[in-house]
């Protein structure tokens, strides 16, 4: 198995983990977005190690896009990404520990593939994220938005660069 490598040493539950994935959709949010990564998640030390929380289109069994919990080997797999790197939220292990809870309780919720940021039925990458912290009193993105165009209707939405 190949995979991208990061140093874990250093990581806490609750950091943001990047990715440049190679999918079709990781490259429409690379052409869109200003930023080197086009995916992000949200890290959690499980009883097996590394685990990353997070939505994404196009890599669920099954057929069915959903909020998943996965290695953090599988994540960065070769096949899927281009390479990672971790940020650190500027705040308290509790909270940190608060949002990595919230995400996990949306396992399972489909992927948001209208984008939208008011619906919390359905979830996609930025905004899952985004919410896991807003629920706990921390706006990650401090209002950042990017205006898209997508099927004639215009959607604002969270991307990779405005949580960084």
């Amino acid at each position: 198995m190949s995979w991208v490598q990061i140093d874990t040493s250093t990581l806490r539950n609750g950091d943001l983990i990047f990715r440049e994935g190679i999918s079709f959709e990781s490259r429409a949010v690379l052409e869109i977005d200003s930023g080197a990564y086009s995916h992000i998640g949200i890290l959690h030390k499980g009883e097996r190690g590394w685990e990353v929380i997070h939505a994404v289109p196009g890599e669920t069994e099954g057929g069915i896009d959903t909020v998943k919990i996965e290695p953090l080997a599988h994540f960065l797999h070769s096949d899927r990404c281009v390479r990672a790197t971790t940020l650190r939220t500027n705040t308290s292990d509790e909270i940190a520990t608060r949002a990595v809870r919230y995400a996990k309780t949306k396992v399972g919720k489909p992927f948001d593939t209208a984008f939208d940021l008011h619906d919390t039925s359905a979830y996609y990458c930025t905004e899952l994220i985004w919410q896991a912290y807003l629920r706990q009193g921390i706006d990650l993105s401090k209002g950042r938005r990017h205006r898209l165009r997508l099927f004639n209707t215009e959607t604002i939405c969270l991307l990779p660069t405005d949580m960084m």
